[in-house]
């Protein structure tokens, strides 16, 4: 069995990257205000059997969603955001 990662580590890095609008190689900016989160960089597709890496894509998902949308984000679909509130 394999040990269980801390998600919520790494989604609150994740999410204060985009939070502070910074480049990193483990996001896609399509403009200041839009941003795809590369999950496969993250928690990559072979790093555990199939339904653990799920588990934790989805557990990581959740911790983002919730960071990001208290924090004028909003979901546009699975690991992509855009900025709410659009700077003037």
């Amino acid at each position: 069995m394999n040990k269980r990662l801390d998600v919520k580590a790494i989604a609150q890095e994740v999410a204060k990257l985009i939070l502070d609008n910074q480049h990193d190689d483990r996001l896609k900016w399509s403009s200041n205000d839009k941003v795809t989160i590369l999950i496969g960089k993250i928690i990559p597709a072979d790093s555990a059997p199939s339904q653990t890496v799920s588990g934790r894509r989805k557990r990581f998902r959740k911790v983002v969603d919730e960071l990001l949308t208290t924090s004028g984000w909003k979901i546009v679909r699975a690991n992509v955001y855009t900025r709410i509130d659009q700077p003037e």
